[in-house]
């Protein structure tokens, strides 16, 4: 088949994952607009962890491949925790069209987004041979996959009132992840299920390629992939199919073959003697307790009595699938520890979730009834359609005031931006410090969240002392403080330890905060001078708008080099 006639063929669906596309973008666009008077070139960045994935692509753009420490200068050549593949592939469509960071996250949302729509269609239509199904299941997808949840009948009542069932954005907004994720996730079951069925070795191989290359992009992704492949193994043993076996088998290690450097990394990773403490403030706690949302059995046994049992190959195909989940959500059962399994429900198994009930719901539908299958597919596109359109509109007008407010930080970036060396330490605030990783070439003391090695304990309760210094906090009271800001020290230096290991933040002892308040004595005595040079902090920002009690002009060891309305920047001497 011919390009052009692809293109005729598929039109409808290439309309769509344009349209989508363009709804996942619309809220930095309508931004841009928006607010073109008061623009001081920070976007609306609002997405969950959406500036932490923004500093990683700006560390690719610099040249930082490794990731391994995006914020700091310490640690570049460290072992990374999360790999760099996705960031790497956003940071070189920048690179191709000569991008800022903003017209690349731009551009990327729109490209991203396009192409994922399509191999959702592509992966749908291959299996189910039918476009209607294609097409509703790639929009639901993409806009409507919020109604998948406990809430669910319940955000439904919220859309049809035209209310915002989330102000999150939808989950395709958010840069890397699960943009990138998709298109491989996609890619590999689109390929592999043509491998299985049509037998050609051409789809194998580039299966495999997927399949390796998913190590370097996200760890749920493969780890996904890979116990697909072992249940969907352990369906062909007890079918006695000991040639797909062996195609399987070998797919499978010539996977793993590509990722030995993970591997390698990964053994790094667990050597160093940092890892014991990032592992615990990432919530991967040891744990054997099993979890199992309540979307696993319900579609399991809503599979078993709806889903079309013909053809064979496509219903063991999604058993393995439906199947998958229930191991990956317990896969601490194996491991002793926890790795977050909800990634899981966002990224793989919702998207599943909608397109098999799709697929059972089309089917549900006598084979003549084509005019009825064609209006109830119509009337899901223009409902998901409806569903994007009211999520991206309520989180805007959720997140632009602040999005507004940032601004003001446009010029101190800019001023960094023409007035220091590359790879420089900064200092400042942690909304001035998410800042400048993305925007300037610069490195900073503190950022949120800390998911390097980098970050030692340490390091941690440093920059905690330092605020608290800063502040004014004396010696004296530094118990009763701590005490009191007990949840917050918790969450900065040991993440979210205490509130898995006890439920709430401020379970930690009082026995660690008093051990806190003696170490914090001791910081005062030392001079501010030696803590900006342990650190290799060169700037110093203080925003007296947000943090009046700083008063960084009475420290000798700074020079005040910039000064525009509450912002001041000091340089140490």
């Amino acid at each position: 088949m011919r390009f052009p006639e692809i293109l005729s063929n598929h039109r409808l669906a290439i309309f769509l994952a344009f349209l989508v596309a363009t709804i996942v973008a619309s809220p930095q666009i309508y931004f841009r607009y928006q607010s073109k008077n008061t623009y001081q070139g920070i976007d609306l960045a609002n997405t969950p962890e959406e500036k932490f994935y923004l500093a990683r692509i700006q560390e690719a753009k610099e040249g930082h491949f490794n990731l391994s420490g995006s914020f700091f200068k310490e640690g570049k050549k460290d072992p990374y925790l999360q790999p760099p593949l996705g960031e790497i592939l956003v940071a070189l469509l920048g690179k191709i069209f000569f991008l800022n960071l903003n017209n690349n996250i731009l551009l990327a949302r729109l490209l991203f987004s396009f192409l994922a729509f399509l191999l959702v269609y592509a992966f749908v239509l291959s299996v189910s041979k039918k476009r209607l199904i294609a097409l509703s299941s790639s929009t639901a997808v993409f806009l409507s996959d919020v109604l998948i949840s406990r809430q669910g009948f319940f955000r439904f009542l919220k859309i049809l009132r035209g209310e915002s069932p989330t102000t999150n954005f939808l989950n395709f907004s958010r840069p890397v992840h699960p943009q990138i994720d998709f298109l491989f996730f996609f890619s590999f079951l689109t390929l592999f299920w043509l491998f299985y069925t049509k037998k050609h070795w051409h789809w194998g191989i580039l299966s495999v390629l997927v399949l390796g290359l998913s190590f370097y992009v996200y760890p749920y992704l493969w780890i996904f992939l890979y116990a697909f492949l072992g249940i969907f193994l352990l369906i062909l043993f007890f079918q006695k199919k000991w040639a797909e076996i062996k195609r399987i088998i070998f797919i499978s290690l010539l996977g793993i073959l590509i990722g030995i450097p993970y591997f390698l990394n990964f053994y790094k990773l667990i050597s160093h003697p940092n890892f014991a403490d990032l592992f615990n403030r990432l919530e991967l706690i040891e744990t054997r307790q099993p979890f199992l949302p309540l979307l696993a059995p319900i579609l399991l046994i809503i599979f078993l009595v709806l889903f079309p049992k013909e053809p064979r190959e496509r219903y063991f195909f999604f058993l393995a699938l439906i199947l998958t989940p229930f191991l990956v959500y317990n896969q601490q059962l194996i491991t002793g520890r926890d790795i977050q399994p909800f990634h899981f429900w966002f990224y793989f198994h919702v998207p599943l979730a909608i397109i098999i009930l799709m697929v059972i719901l089309f089917s549900l539908f006598p084979r003549n009834f084509v005019k009825l299958k064609k209006v109830f597919s119509l009337l899901i596109i223009i409902f998901s359609i409806w569903t994007g359109i009211i999520i991206q509109r309520g989180s805007y007008e959720e997140h632009k005031i602040q999005a507004l407010e940032t601004q003001r930080y446009g010029p101190i970036l800019e001023w960094l931006n023409k007035n220091t060396q590359k790879e420089e330490v900064v200092f400042s605030d942690p909304e001035i410090s998410n800042l400048i990783p993305i925007y300037t070439s610069l490195n900073v003391f503190y950022a949120t969240p800390p998911d390097y090695l980098a970050a030692s304990k340490e390091r941690l309760i440093d920059v905690v002392f330092l605020f608290y210094r800063l502040e004014g906090l004396e010696g004296e009271k530094a118990s009763e403080t701590f005490l009191k800001d007990r949840a917050e020290i918790s969450g900065r230096i040991f993440g979210v330890y205490w509130r898995e290991k006890k439920g709430d933040f401020g379970a930690i002892s009082d026995e660690i905060l008093y051990s806190l308040s003696y170490q914090y004595q001791d910081f005062l005595k030392i001079p501010l001078d030696k803590i900006l040079t342990k650190y290799n902090i060169k700037y110093v920002i203080w925003d007296n708008q947000n943090y009046p009690n700083w008063f960084l002009d009475r420290y000798p060891p700074l020079r005040k080099v910039y000064e525009k309305g509450n912002i001041k920047i000091f340089e140490e001497i």
